[in-house]
């Protein structure tokens, strides 16, 4: 095997600050491309689509379970399937990507507190996708069966993939993002953590409200005092400083107002998390102990 050279202390020092530059470059343009990402335009979907699920038929309007945001993954599980492991079968065992997604799927506290419901959808019967679910310690995941033309529709027919979905106030639903193939696979937990904030406006536990109504929920005053934070939180981490005037020119929300956000919201707009117990109360939002870069 080729391995690295040994070097003294001091030359792997001066090695890591020198990728740690390229790093915090990707970092920089992976946060601007997920910025990107949520002010996609959204499209209307007006076809109406059917599906079979554990409590009987449902729409894509009932695959929200009311809340604002839907991530709908496209697994495949069917009959006619060749991408199970070696010596297995359906209904046996499921594509090895879609079941290794599977497994990274941990309890859904965390989505649904921030108003996103995700699933799975794929075209065999409900019997075999409860049983499959029951073998591989699967049962948290609302998986469905496609009836129709949705796989077809929505770029998934032959390939997996997630698709975002956002529901209004009048329950008119529209498409906000699709990610498919290999960047499916490499964007996955990046992508749903991303897409679980509202597309074009605030994101977060706020759930798809403007600016003006994020600060109104949430009660806010302005500006937004050290006594709302952690005094340890506002001393080390800078950009805090300047997210009200973020929120005010209608940008989303840094995730450090986020962490602000949680305790405020999560009564008026998140019920999950009060469900959710200590243990998602008590967990900080992505990057509330980062330092600025």
């Amino acid at each position: 095997m080729n391995m690295p050279p040994v070097v003294s202390a001091e030359e792997w020092k001066a090695a890591r600050e020198k990728l740690l530059v390229k790093e915090k470059e990707l970092t920089r343009a992976r946060d601007a491309l997920a910025a990107e990402r949520r002010r996609m335009p959204r499209m209307l979907v007006e076809k109406e689509y059917r599906f079979d699920g554990p409590a009987g038929p449902a729409s894509l309007l009932d695959l929200f379970d009311g809340r604002r945001q839907l991530i709908v993954y496209r697994a495949f599980y069917e009959p006619g399937i060749t991408t199970t492991a070696a010596g297995t079968s359906y209904p046996d065992r499921a594509c090895t990507g879609c079941s290794f997604g599977a497994d990274q799927v941990a309890h859904p506290a965390h989505l649904n507190a921030r108003d996103t419901t995700l699933v799975y959808a794929s075209r065999a019967p409900q019997a075999e996708i409860q049983s499959l679910k029951e073998r591989m310690g699967w049962q948290l995941i609302p998986w469905y069966t496609i009836t129709d033309d949705f796989d077809a529709d929505f770029g998934v027919d032959e390939w997996h993939g997630h698709n975002a979905f956002f529901r209004d106030e009048d329950d008119r639903v529209y498409r906000t993002y699709f990610i498919n193939s290999r960047g499916d696979g490499h964007h996955l937990v990046h992508a749903r953590h991303d897409r679980a904030r509202a597309p074009g406006a605030v994101g977060g536990l706020t759930g798809g409200l403007s600016a003006d109504d994020a600060l109104s929920v949430v009660e806010l005053p302005r500006p937004l005092r050290r006594d709302r934070l952690n005094r340890r939180f506002w001393s080390t981490n800078i950009k805090a400083r300047r997210s009200c005037a973020s929120v005010r020119r209608g940008l989303l929300l840094d995730d450090l107002v986020e962490t602000a956000l949680t305790r405020a919201s999560r009564a008026k707009r998140s019920p999950d998390l009060a469900l959710a117990g200590d243990r998602v109360a008590a967990t900080p939002v992505a990057g509330c102990r980062r330092r600025p870069s």
